[in-house]
Formats: structure tokens, sequence, C-alpha cells
């Protein structure tokens, strides 16, 4: 039977188990979700994880403020996310809309954003074809954007300059004039 069930402490070390999560907190940020997490697959009953992760906090491993800040600045600076992919992402992780929409109005600017967006978009329309037709082109441009988490209206704003441009670098403003 593990732990939880019969309130037996005896299964686990807390303090060695402390100690390990403070070294791995003092490498890299973890939300409290995360913690608790791993103090439940490692068999930490409820009221022990209680105290380890107020013992965490109180000694500033932990910081659900400042995971928020840096996971933000990670994925969007880093992996090119956009908002609603960081977004649902955070949410998985037991954040709540208002504290993650307002750790995101502050972190990511709008000169960034649509930079980041227009640089992903250029990037992807480089690795296609010159011979897709506009609509191919600009729907695989569209999926791949969304799948980055970027926001439609957004997508389609930066994604007509840089279709425009393509068919004036290749004289073909025809096909793809939107």
């Amino acid at each position: 039977m593990n732990s939880e069930s019969t309130g037996n402490s005896n299964d686990y070390n807390l303090t060695e188990i402390l100690k390990k999560i403070q070294r791995s907190c003092s490498i890299r940020e973890y939300c409290s979700y995360q913690i608790e997490e791993k103090l439940i697959k490692l068999g930490v009953d409820s009221v022990d994880r209680f105290k380890v992760i107020t013992n965490l906090k109180e000694f500033k491993f932990i910081d659900d403020s400042r995971f928020l800040q840096a996971y933000i600045k990670d994925k969007h600076l880093l992996k090119k996310w956009g908002e609603k992919k960081i977004f649902w992402n955070l949410k998985r992780l037991g954040f709540c809309e208002n504290e993650i929409k307002d750790h995101l109005t502050d972190l990511l600017s709008e000169d960034r954003y649509y930079e980041n967006l227009k640089n992903i978009l250029l990037q992807k329309n480089q690795t296609y074809k010159y011979n897709l037709s506009k609509y191919q082109r600009e729907q695989k441009l569209i999926t791949y954007a969304i799948s980055k988490g970027y926001n439609y209206n957004h997508i389609k704003s930066v994604l007509e300059q840089i279709l425009i441009n393509f068919a004036k670098e290749n004289n073909n403003s025809n096909e793809y004039d939107i």
C-alpha cells in the first residue's frame, strides 16, 4: 500500500526528498504543480507534500509568478510559440486564466510578437516548393502558424504582406495577389 492511503511516512525520507527537489529547483524553474506531481510519483502523502511545497516557497526555491515569466519568455523567444499555445500549456499546469493573461500581456510586446510570427512564416515559406498554388502555400503557412499557437487574425495580416513580397520577388504577382 502507498503511504498516502495508510498515512505512513516510513516509505520515504522527507529530508532526502526535500534536498533532492531543492537541488532540482536551483537548476531550473518549476511551478507548484510540477513539484506536486513529482512528490506524488515519489509516494509522498498529501500532508508531507504540503510541507515540502510550503518550504520550497518560503525559501524561494519555487515561485509561480517567476515560473510564469520565465516560461512565457522561453517559449516565446526560444520556441517561437504564440500566445494561444503558451496559454493552453500553462493552463494544463494548473494556472488560472487571469494569472496567465496578466503575465502574457506584460511579457509579450506586440512588436516582438509580430516579429516572431513574421520570422517563422518567412522561414517556413522558404521550405515550400515554388510550384505550390497561392491557396496551397497560404493554407500550409496558416496551418503551421496556428500549430505554433498564433492568432488567426494576426497570421492573416502578416501573411498577406509575406505573400505579396514573395510574388514580387518571383515576378508572379497575379498568382499571389491577395
